[in-house]
C-alpha cells in the first residue's frame, strides 16, 4: 500500500503539469483515498477524496453516477473520523444521485449504464447503513441495507457475463454479511426476526443459478455457441498473449450475451414466497441452512412449521473439516495409517456433529428426510457421516452411528430450490456409457439399469459429446457412466465423452451450465462429479452443479474417487429401489446401507460405499408397463399356488 501511494502521488504530480482541466486527476485521487482508507490513514484519505469531489463537481452534473460513488466513499471515510453528521449528509447525497437514475421496474438486461448506476447504489447503501449503525439507528440501517440487497437481485439479471456476476457478488458480500450479523444480534436480543434472518442467510447462495429452464428449438445454435465459448475460455486462462486475452474477454461477453438471450432464467431470489413454501414443506422434512464467514457460523432449522436460529461454534472449522474429510476420502491415508485414520474419523465425526447438529438435534431427529443448504467451508462436508462415536481408538464402521442410518440427506445450493416430491414416468431414459480404457465397469451399470427400465443406450463412439448436447434435452432421466475430472478452472472440471469432428469429447462444467434441459433426474456415475472448486457466490463448481444450473432438479453424483465395483453395487441397488416406487432420496440411502451391511471389515469403510450423494429434490418413478406386467403375473402366480395348496389340503382332509 505504501508503494501504491507513492506511485499515485507521482502520477498526480505528473498529470497536474499537463492536464489543464485536471479531469484525469479524479480517478487518481479516488484510488489514493481508497488505499489510504485501507491503511488507516483516514485524514489523508479525507483530503484525497475531497480533492476528487471538488474537481468532479467543477465540470460535471450534480446527478452524474460517478459523483454518487465519490460521495459514498467520502461518507465511509467521514465515518472513520467520527464525523457522523457529515457522513450522513454525504451518504444521503449518494442515495439521491443513484435513486434518480435507477428505474427498478425497467427490464433492460443489456443497459450497461443502468448496471453501473445500480452497482453504485449498492455501494452507497452499504455506506449509508454503516453511518446509521454508528449512530445507533438500527432500524434505518436495516432498511437501507435491505434496499441495497434488493438492488443486487435486480443487478444479477442485468448481465449475462458470469465474471460480472462474480464481481458483483464480491461487492455485495460485505453488505450481506453486515446485514446478517445485525439481524443475528437483534435476534439474540429477543427480536422475532427469524424469517428475515433466514432470508438474508440464503441471499448470497447460488448467486447466478437459474431456477427454471424450458427446452426450446435453439439447441443447435446453443451447442455452436458453447463450443466457441470453450475455446475462448481456454484462451482467457492462457495469460501469455495479452492481445488474445483482451480479445477473449470481449468474445466471451458477446457469446454469453447471445446464450443469455436464448435462455429464460429466474434467478435465486430468496423471497417470502420461497420461505413460506419451505415452512409448509417442513411438516414432511427438515430443512437446514448454514451461513459461514470466517469464525462466524450460523445454523437455521426449519421443521414442523417453525424456524429456529443458532449461533454455532465456528472455531477451527476449516482444520476440523479438512482432517475429517481426509479420513474418508484419502485411500492411501486410510490404508497406510489405519489407526490414525480411524481416530481422525471418529474424532472429526463427533466433533463436527456436536458443533453443527448438536444444538438443534431435538428438532431434527423427528424427520427422516433432511435438506441441507451449506455455505463456504461446509460445502466440503459429508453431513451423512457425522455421528457420536462410542470409542475414538477403534472404529467399527459396520455399526457406526452415521446420520445416514436414520436420515436421508439431500444437498441444495440454496433453500429456494426446495420443492415438493415429484412422481414421473420412466419414458425417455437415456444411458450414456463411454470408457476409453475399454473397461466394462460402466457397461455393467448399463446392463443393470436395463433390467429395471426401458432405456436408450449410447455407448462407445455413439456416446459422443455432440450427440449428448443435441439429444439430452429429450430425456426425462439420464444416467452417465463416463470418467470425470475436476480442476481449478471451469473447463478442467468435466466428463469424458467420445470425441468427434465437432467436439473434443470433454463436456465441461461451464458447457453443461449453458445447456437447457427438462431432465428430472441425472445420475453421474463418474469420479468426483459432485466436487470441485468453490467460487464466491456459488455452490461447489462441479459437473453436478452444472446440471442443476441447466435446469435439472435432482442430481446424483460422487464426492470422491470411488472404486468402480463399489459404485456398481450402489447403483444396482439404487435403481432396483427406484424401480419399485421408492423416491430417489430414500433409494440412495437404502442402497448404501444395503452395501454396508453386506461388506466385509475392509469395505465397510465409508470410502467404498458413501461417496454418492443426492442433490436437489426427491423424485419417484412410476413403474413401466413391463414392470407392471411382471409384478401382475408374479402376484397372479402366487395366488394360483395358494389356491392349488388350499385345494390339495381340502382333498387330504376329505
Amino acid at each position: 500500500n505504501s508503494a501504491a501511494t507513492d506511485i499515485l502521488e507521482t502520477g498526480i504530480d505528473l498529470l497536474s503539469a499537463v492536464d489543464e482541466n485536471h479531469s484525469g486527476l479524479i480517478p487518481l485521487y479516488q484510488q489514493m483515498a481508497e488505499v489510504l482508507l485501507e491503511t488507516g490513514s483516514f485524514q489523508e484519505a479525507y483530503d484525497a477524496i475531497s480533492h476528487a469531489v471538488y474537481l468532479f463537481t467543477r465540470s460535471n452534473s450534480a446527478q452524474h453516477p460517478k459523483l454518487g460513488e465519490l460521495y459514498a466513499l467520502h461518507a465511509q471515510i467521514c465515518l472513520q473520523l467520527k464525523l457522523f453528521e457529515e457522513a450522513e449528509d454525504l451518504a444521503e447525497k449518494a442515495m439521491q444521485v443513484f435513486s434518480t437514475q435507477v428505474n427498478p421496474t425497467q427490464e433492460s438486461p443489456l443497459n450497461l449504464q443502468s448496471y453501473r448506476v445500480s452497482k453504485g447504489l449498492v455501494k452507497a447503501a452499504e455506506a449509508m447503513g454503516d453511518v446509521y449503525l454508528a449512530m445507533d439507528d438500527t432500524e434505518k440501517a436495516l432498511q437501507v441495507w435491505n434496499l441495497g440487497l434488493d438492488c443486487v437481485d435486480q443487478l444479477r439479471t442485468m448481465t449475462a457475463y458470469i465474471q460480472s456476476r462474480i464481481e458483483l457478488y464480491k461487492q455485495a458480500e460485505s453488505l450481506n454479511t453486515k446485514y446478517v450479523v445485525l439481524l443475528l444480534e437483534l435476534n439474540e436480543a429477543g427480536a422475532r426476526n427469524e424469517k428475515d434472518l433466514l432470508r438474508a442467510m440464503e441471499h448470497g447462495k447460488a448467486f447466478s443459478l437459474n431456477l427454471k429452464s424450458e427446452p426450446d428449438d435453439n439447441s443447435q445454435l446453443r451447442n455452436e455457441l458453447m463450443t466457441q465459448r470453450a475455446y475462448w475460455e481456454r484462451v482467457l486462462y492462457d495469460l501469455s498473449d495479452e492481445k488474445k486475452t483482451r480479445q477473449a474477454q470481449m468474445e466471451l461477453v458477446l457469446i454469453d450475451t447471445r446464450l443469455d438471450s436464448l435462455k429464460t432464467e429466474h434467478y435465486a431470489q430468496f423471497s417470502s414466497q420461497f420461505l413460506d413454501q419451505v415452512i409448509q414443506m417442513s411438516y414432511q422434512a427438515a430443512f437446514l441452512s448454514f451461513f459461514n464467514r470466517d469464525t462466524l457460523t450460523i445454523g437455521a432449522v426449519v421443521a414442523e412449521g417453525e424456524i429456529r436460529i443458532h449461533r454455532l461454534n465456528g472455531r477451527h472449522l476449516a482444520e476440523d473439516i479438512a482432517a475429517f474429510k481426509r479420513s474418508y476420502t484419502d485411500l492411501d491415508y486410510i490404508l497406510g495409517h489405519p489407526h490414525e485414520a480411524d481416530s481422525s474419523f471418529a474424532l472429526g465425526s463427533e466433533n463436527l456433529y456436536n458443533k453443527l447438529i448438536g444444538p438443534c438435534e431435538q428438532y431434527l431427529k423427528v424427520k427422516n428426510n433432511w435438506y441441507i443448504s451449506a455455505d463456504n467451508l461446509l460445502l466440503d462436508l459429508h453431513f451423512g457421516l457425522l455421528g457420536k462415536a462410542d470409542s475414538h481408538l477403534s472404529v467399527d464402521y459396520q455399526t457406526y452411528p452415521y446420520l445416514l442410518r436414520d436420515h436421508s440427506i439431500s444437498y441444495l445450493p440454496s433453500l429456494n430450490l426446495a420443492g415438493k416430491s415429484r412422481h414421473i414416468a420412466s419414458q425417455g431414459f437415456s444411458v450414456w456409457n463411454f470408457n476409453e480404457d475399454s473397461s466394462d465397469n460402466f457397461a455393467g451399470e448399463a446392463n443393470t439399469i436395463s433390467e429395471f427400465f426401458d432405456v436408450d443406450l449410447f455407448e462407445g463412439v455413439a456416446c459422443s459429446e455432440s450427440k449428448f448436447k443435441s439429444l439430452a434435452h429429450e430425456s426425462s432421466l439420464i444416467h452417465i457412466g463416463c470418467h470425470g475430472e475436476t480442476g481449478e478452472s471451469p473447463f478442467d472440471t468435466k466428463i469424458q465423452f467420445a470425441r468427434d469432428s465437432l467436439n473434443d469429447g470433454e463436456l465441461t462444467y461451464a458447457e453443461v451450465g449453458w445447456m437447457q434441459l427438462a431432465t428430472e433426474l441425472v445420475t453421474l456415475s463418474a469420479c468426483k462429479t459432485g466436487s470441485g472448486k468453490s467460487r464466491a457466490g456459488e455452490w461447489t463448481q462441479s459437473v453436478a452443479y452444472g446440471f442443476i444450473s441447466a435446469g435439472c432438479p435432482t442430481v446424483i453424483s460422487s464426492s470422491w474417487n470411488i472404486p468402480d465395483d463399489a459404485t456398481q453395487q450402489v447403483m444396482s441397488r439404487f435403481y432396483e429401489n427406484l424401480s419399485i416406487g421408492n423416491s430417489s432420496l430414500n433409494s440412495l440411502r437404502q442402497a448404501q446401507m444395503s452395501v454396508l451391511e453386506k461388506s466385509d471389515k475392509l469395505h465397510a469403510h465409508p470410502f467404498y460405499w458413501a461417496g454418492m450423494v443426492h442433490q436437489g429434490n426427491e423424485v419417484s418413478i412410476e413403474p413401466t408397463r413391463s414392470q407392471f406386467n411382471w409384478k401382475f403375473w408374479g402376484l397372479l402366480g402366487v395366488v394360483f399356488l395358494v389356491l392349488v395348496w388350499l385345494r390339495s389340503r381340502s382333498k387330504n382332509q376329505s
